[in-house]
């Protein structure tokens, strides 16, 4: 189940970021969460900036410990951030990966922070997904 809860919340910045992404490897993964406030007069990030960031998240759905570390960084906006693999679990049988986000947008009123849960649909995307939480 796609995060309703989660993608009510960045509606408005996914419409502002027009197609940015808060995380994703995929272009359709993409398009699930935006990242910018207008009302903060923050700028979504560049494409640059965002293809950074997913890398760095892609790195993380590897067969990486809890608690590791990717940084990210966009010269040409000055924008940067890092992202923390901070669970791994399987939910109805897909592999999940709960990831925390730490993002400087570069327009100096930051940083912006964000915990997303990630699941490899069947297909092989990761997808935004709502699952319990643990305990």
């Amino acid at each position: 189940m796609v995060a309703s809860g989660l993608l009510d919340r960045f509606a408005g910045l996914r419409a502002y970021a027009v197609g940015a992404a808060l995380v994703a490897v995929s272009t359709a993964a993409s398009a699930q969460v935006g990242l910018g406030n207008p009302s903060l007069g923050e700028p979504p990030l560049s494409q640059a900036a965002l293809d950074r960031m997913h890398a760095a998240v892609a790195r993380l759905y590897q067969d990486r410990p809890v608690g590791s570390v990717e940084t990210w960084s966009s010269p040409e906006t000055g924008a940067s951030g890092e992202v923390k693999l901070l669970r791994v679990f399987n939910y109805r049988n897909m592999p999940c990966r709960t990831i925390g986000y730490n993002i400087k947008t570069g327009a100096g009123t930051g940083p912006n922070d964000f915990t997303v849960n990630w699941c490899q649909v069947p297909g092989g995307e990761w997808k935004i997904a709502q699952v319990p939480a643990p305990g």
